[in-house]
C-alpha cells in the first residue's frame, strides 16, 4: 500500500466523520466548525488527485469565505435572539436510507464502469490551462457570471433596507399607540357640568342670573 492510497484514505475517513458530526452535533457553532473541517478534507482530496485548481477553489471560497460567513451570522443573530442556537436531526432514517442508496448506486456504477488501473499522466499545468480557457475561450459566460452575482449582492442589500425600515416603522408604531395608551390612562375625568354642550350652559347662566339674590345665597 503507499503513500498516496493511504492518504486519500485517511481524508476520506476524516470526511465522513467530520460530515456526520456536521448532521449529528446540537451545537449550532461545532457543526459549523465541523463543516470546515469537512471542507478541508474535501480540498486535500483533492490536492492529492493532483487537482490543485479545485483544491486551492475549495479553501478560498467554502472553507474560508462561506464558513466565515456563516459564523458571523451565527453569531449576530445569537446576539439578536439572547440565547445559544441548537439545532436538532429530525430525519435521521431518512437520510441514512437515502445515503446508503446513493452509496450503493455509486458501487454499482463503478463495478461496471471500464477504469483504467493506473492514472494517466498529466503533461501539463492544469491550473494555468484552466486560467487560460477562462480568459479567452469562457470569458463572456465568466463576465456573465460575475454581473449575475453582484445582482445578487445588490438584491440582497435592497431586500436588507426594506426590512430595516419595516422594523423601524414598527417600532414607530409601537412608540406611539403606547403614548396614546398612557395619555389615556393619564387623562383626568371632567366633570358631568364641563360636560355638557354650550347652549345648555348658557341656559343654566341665565337661570342663575334671574335667580332673587337672597335664593343665590
Amino acid at each position: 500500500m503507499t503513500l498516496e492510497v493511504v492518504t486519500f484514505w485517511g481524508l476520506a475517513v476524516l470526511l465522513i466523520g467530520s460530515a456526520l458530526s456536521v448532521v449529528l452535533t446540537k451545537n449550532l457553532f461545532h457543526s459549523v466548525l465541523w463543516l470546515a473541517l469537512s471542507l478541508t478534507a474535501t480540498a486535500g482530496i483533492f490536492l492529492a488527485l493532483e487537482a490543485e485548481f479545485l483544491a486551492a477553489v475549495q479553501l478560498l471560497l467554502y472553507a474560508g469565505g462561506v464558513v466565515t460567513i456563516v459564523v458571523f451570522a451565527i453569531v449576530v443573530t445569537e446576539r439578536l435572539v439572547g440565547e445559544r442556537i441548537t439545532q436538532t436531526s429530525r430525519h435521521i432514517v431518512t437520510g441514512v436510507v437515502l445515503a446508503g442508496a446513493l452509496l450503493l448506486a455509486v458501487l454499482r456504477f463503478l463495478r461496471g464502469a471500464d477504469l483504467p488501473i493506473e492514472r494517466p499522466v498529466i503533461a501539463v499545468d492544469v491550473t494555468r490551462a484552466l486560467g487560460q480557457v477562462l480568459m479567452t475561450e469562457f470569458v463572456l459566460p465568466f463576465e456573465l457570471l460575475a454581473v449575475l452575482l453582484l445582482v445578487g449582492l445588490l438584491g440582497a442589500d435592497r431586500t436588507q433596507q426594506r426590512v430595516a425600515l419595516g422594523e423601524h416603522a414598527g417600532e414607530v408604531r409601537q412608540v406611539l399607540s403606547g403614548a396614546a395608551r398612557s395619555l389615556g390612562e393619564d387623562r383626568v375625568e371632567e366633570p358631568a357640568t364641563l360636560r355638557r354642550r354650550p347652549h345648555q350652559q348658557q341656559h343654566l347662566l341665565r337661570a342663575e342670573q334671574h335667580r332673587p339674590h337672597d335664593l343665590r345665597q
